[in-house]
């Protein structure tokens, strides 16, 4: 299954697409890119992947109450350098699947769960860590 208008969406993959697109093509996301990779290995790791993302659902949960709305999620694609417009099918029915109570929100936890499950997805060699090659393929599959 393709869930990566989803990443894009909630902030899952946006990170590690960002270092599958040349410079002129995608400001925003290699700045993404750049932010994660803290230490600048030109690798993201797990736990970097997870901060960067983390980061940014804290960012976008205005009322820091752990919890994104549908509305808190677009503020995240704005944030992200993302057009803010209404998600497509293919991300709703996405996000319904890792909104695992049902409520039609994003809970911290449950945002945290499906990144490590994007990170799994993403590392196609396996190797632990997320290379342009990794993202490439996350864009073109």
């Amino acid at each position: 299954m393709h869930r990566l208008p989803a990443a894009r969406f909630l902030g899952l993959g946006v990170i590690l697409c960002a270092v599958a697109l040349p410079a002129a093509a995608s400001p925003p996301l290699n700045a993404l890119i750049a932010r994660a990779d803290r230490d600048s290995d030109g690798w993201i790791s797990y736990p970097e992947f997870r901060d960067a993302r983390l980061a940014a659902f804290d960012r976008a949960d205005a009322n820091h109450d752990q919890i994104l709305t549908r509305a808190e999620a677009r503020a995240m694609r704005a944030d992200l350098g993302l057009p803010n417009r209404m998600p497509g099918p293919k991300t709703l029915s996405a996000m319904r699947a890792i909104d695992a109570n049902g409520d039609n929100k994003l809970s911290r936890a449950e945002f945290t769960v499906a990144g490590r499950a994007r990170f799994a997805q993403l590392d196609n060699d396996h190797d632990g860590r997320l290379s342009r090659a990794d993202a490439y393929a996350a864009m073109s599959g």
